[in-house]
């Protein structure tokens, strides 16, 4: 069973995750937002430790196109998991 999480669990975009992902804290910041605000409409926040990162890559563009978001907010959560999961 997937592993799930609440707010307290999903961390807040750092200057570690920044410099470990080479992603902007600005885009860290957006995906983070996005991830915390919309992901949990459909479902529980699956903890970004708990999946491969595959299948984040191949889920994020199949939860895009069902959730309503813009390519680049899927993008930027994307961006924010893998980050996270480089800590």
């Amino acid at each position: 069973m997937q592993e799930q999480g609440g707010i307290s669990e999903v961390p807040n975009p750092s200057m570690d995750m920044v410099q470990k992902s080479s992603v902007s804290l600005e885009k860290l910041q957006q995906g983070h937002s996005v991830y915390m605000l919309r992901c949990a409409e459909c479902h529980e926040y699956p903890l970004p430790n708990a999946l491969a990162e595959a299948d984040f890559i191949d889920t994020i563009p199949e939860m895009v196109r069902h959730s309503g978001i813009s390519k680049e907010e899927g993008n930027a959560v994307l961006a924010y998991i893998l980050a996270v999961k480089k800590l």
